[in-house]
This record gives structure tokens, sequence and C-alpha cells, in this order.
């Protein structure tokens, strides 16, 4: 008896000893996991390379330009005043789209000084509309108007949700210098291949899901993401990210198992195809 208490004892002590093992093991995770999050601001991920302020008739707008792990982005919110901290209205996008965001911008400049503006009091209406995709974000560039006036609402959307600025049209040309002044001084071809030497983004619908594939460039070369996204951004999605040295692998093994399963490519409905964003 007393050796079967002995061995209950035994038991209970093990377990005893092995919670508190396991709480030990769990604390000293936390609190390595807390001295992690702590030293990250001291890396500093996101610095500062350059900004400046626009100011508009109602609006404005604090242009920056910074660096990460990822590489440099340029990013645009509405500010209360000159240095402010940002609010929630803003986009931001990678320093090789500033190309073409910059186009963009141009463009609707042109259009804002040859199209008149309608009578005061009219209801909202939307004149023009244009868009853009990379890796996996879309930009969305409405010009529209209402009883304040005329204005143009850039939208980006992404895996995360949707951001947006809005600018009179009197500002277009103020935000597309301050773009180009800060791209001139603090970016160069180093940072990433020009737009005109990478694939356009490709998208592939099969509904619910939505599949894009998308080139990029950073400082470890040029890569291939593949972005999956279910109801246009309602549901989580996934990303896969392929360096370009293993691309003909990767393809080789597609074309094997198409090869291997032809009937299933004969069933793909037309709007499947893989098509230029």
């Amino acid at each position: 008896m007393m050796r079967q208490g002995g061995g209950r004892g035994g038991r209970r002590g093990r377990g005893g000893r092995g919670g508190r093992g396991r709480g030990g093991q769990n604390f000293r995770q936390r609190r390595d996991n807390s001295e992690g999050e702590d030293s990250r601001p001291q890396q500093n991920p996101d610095e500062m390379l350059g900004s400046t302020f626009v100011s508009l008739d109602n609006k404005n707008l604090q242009v920056e330009i910074k660096e990460n792990h990822r590489g440099k982005f340029l990013k645009v919110s509405e500010v209360a005043e000159a240095g402010s901290q940002p609010g929630r209205n803003r986009v931001t996008l990678g320093i090789s789209s500033a190309s073409e965001f910059m186009s963009q911008l141009s463009d609707f400049a042109s259009y804002a000084e040859l199209e008149p503006p309608t009578e005061e009091g009219s209801e909202e209406k939307s004149f023009k509309s244009s868009s853009m995709v990379k890796d996996a974000k879309r930009y969305y560039f409405d010009f529209k108007e209402n009883q304040r006036g005329r204005y143009l609402r850039i939208t980006q959307t992404t895996m995360g949700g949707r951001k947006q600025i809005a600018l009179p049209d009197t500002g277009i040309t103020a935000l597309h210098e301050a773009v180009q002044d800060l791209v001139k001084k603090h970016a160069s071809d180093a940072d990433g291949a020009p737009e005109s030497q990478l694939p356009t983004t490709r998208e592939v619908q099969d509904h619910p899901k939505r599949f894009y594939f998308d080139v990029g460039n950073n400082n470890r070369g040029v890569y291939l993401r593949v972005t999956e996204t279910v109801n246009n951004y309602q549901r989580a999605s996934s990303v896969v990210t392929i360096p370009h040295r293993a691309w003909t692998r990767v393809r080789d093994v597609l074309i094997d198992f198409c090869d291997q399963m032809p009937y299933q490519a004969e069933e793909e409905p037309a709007e499947g195809e893989a098509t230029s964003a």
C-alpha cells in the first residue's frame, strides 16, 4: 500500500514538476517575446528619407518617402497642419510604382484643366475613373464633383482593407510636383527595376477566388508574388513569393501536372483565363 501510494505520489510529483516546467518555459518564452518586441523599435524599421507638406484650399497633405527591409516606399497622408501626426486617410505604394502614380496624377490634372466645372449646387457626379495594380494592391482614381466642388479621390485596396485620400482639383498638380521632387531626391534606378522592364500584373478569376500574379524587384532580386483572395478581399488571403531563379522549375511542375490531367483545362470557364490587370 505504501509503495502504491508512493507511486501515485510520484506521478503527482512528476506531473506537478512537469506543469511547473512548462509554465516556466511559457514564462520565459513570453519574456523573450516581450524583449523582442521592445527591441524592434530600436531597429528603426521605417526610416524617414524625405518629407514635404502640400497646403491646398481645404486640405493638407503630407508626402513622405520612407525605407524599411522591403525597400523604399511613398506615403501620402491627410494632415490637419504641417508637423502634425498623419490621420487615417492615407495611401502607400512602393517606389517602383511612383512613376505610374505620377502619370495618373498628370493625366487627371490635364483633364481638370480641360473639363469646365458644372453649375454650383449640383448633385455629386463622376467624370473620370482609372486604376492601377501593383503587388496585389489596387489603386482607384475617381474624379468627381459635389456641392463643395471638384475633387480627386484616390483609393487603395489591399488584403487588409481600404484606405483613401481626397484632394481638390486645384491641388492635383501640386501633389504631382511634390511626389516628383521627393522621388528625384531620394530614389534611383537601384531601388528597383523600372516598371517597363517588369511583366505587368496578371490575374485569374475562379469565383469566389481571385489570384494575382505580381512581379517585383527588391534588394534580393526579382520575384513573383502570387496572392489568393476570396470574395474581393472579404476573407483572409494567402501569399506565396517565388524568386526568379525558381520560376522555370515551378513552370515545369505545373506543365507536368497539366499534361497528367488535361481534362481539367478543357473544363475551365472562360473567365478563369489569365488576363492583364
